[in-house]
């Protein structure tokens, strides 16, 4: 009878659970970071009228049930320039790149390590990749490089996705050998050419990706030939199911997986023609 659940945990098992439960009652659901302070999080709960807390395992009830769901995720921003802005999204524009990976036969023996904070666009994606090919998570108790450097060995990771800070100071710890990584993935950050020769040399046989995603975009690309930057040829191509364009040296995005706008905030990134403002700038060097 609740059709409005924000969930505030950086257990996985609680954030696949919310997810599950919103999509299977049509609920709204709303993912807090556990970041984000008491008061800004009751704030968001008594302004989108939502009748129920899950906060690390436990569900607590708010008030009178709400009269209905319009079956949206929403993710937030961190809050870190402010209050945390509301991307509304589908359940299925978060599953379109599980649902590509299961069909690029993702194998059900995999091992992904969480290193992303959970209730991220990114941990989330990790987080449902996972579940849609019933493979595994490992997410360490000991969020340091250390910890992940024990659950990867321990656990015989095979799959990481990370951003290249992260990268840089994992590579610092591990062997090469040390565990056999099929799939090491980059994202959140810029990917330079250093960082990717460096995980080819520690992994010389496993498949290297980054990609470029975002809270309001979703996943918008993904690049695997082992160079920095993406194809220019990319740009202004009408055939590709993720358009993009640079205007004012800045990209932009028409996505069927971007965000339905911010619950929260007048101003909104979408343009008038259906594309979506990003305000990253964007260099261009030769073919890329």
């Amino acid at each position: 009878g609740r059709c409005r659940l924000l969930v505030q945990s950086d257990r996985p098992q609680d954030i696949l659970a919310a997810i599950d439960a919103a999509a299977a009652t049509g609920a709204d659901l709303f993912i807090a970071h556990t970041t984000i302070d008491p008061e800004t999080v009751a704030a968001i709960v008594a302004a989108q009228g939502v009748d129920a807390v899950l906060r690390d395992g436990v569900l607590a009830t708010q008030g009178e049930p709400a009269s209905t769901g319009g079956g949206r995720i929403h993710m937030m921003t961190s809050g870190t320039t402010g209050q945390p802005k509301l991307a509304a999204h589908t359940l299925d524009s978060l599953l379109a790149r599980a649902k590509r990976a299961a069909e690029g036969n993702a194998s059900s023996s995999a091992r992904w390590l969480l290193t992303y904070q959970p209730s991220g666009f990114a941990g989330v994606q990790v987080q449902l990749t996972a579940a849609w090919t019933g493979s595994a998570v490992v997410s360490p108790g000991e969020r340091t490089p250390v910890g992940f450097r024990t659950a990867a060995t321990e656990n015989a990771i095979t799959h990481i996705s990370a951003t290249p800070t992260f990268w840089r100071a994992f590579l610092m710890m591990i062997r090469p050998g040390e565990f056999a990584l099929q799939q090491a993935t980059l994202g959140g950050e810029a990917a330079d050419q250093g960082i990717l020769d460096r995980i080819r040399t520690t992994f010389p046989t496993a498949r290297i990706t980054h990609t470029y995603a975002s809270t309001e975009a979703g996943v918008v690309y993904a690049v695997h030939d082992g160079r920095e930057g993406f194809p220019v040829a990319w740009l202004d191509a009408p055939d590709r199911p993720v358009q993009l364009r640079v205007r004012d040296e800045l990209l932009q995005i028409r996505s069927p997986h971007a965000m339905r706008g911010y619950l929260n905030l007048e101003g909104q990134p979408l343009l008038e023609d259906g594309w979506l403002g990003t305000l990253d700038r964007v260099e261009i060097r030769g073919d890329r």
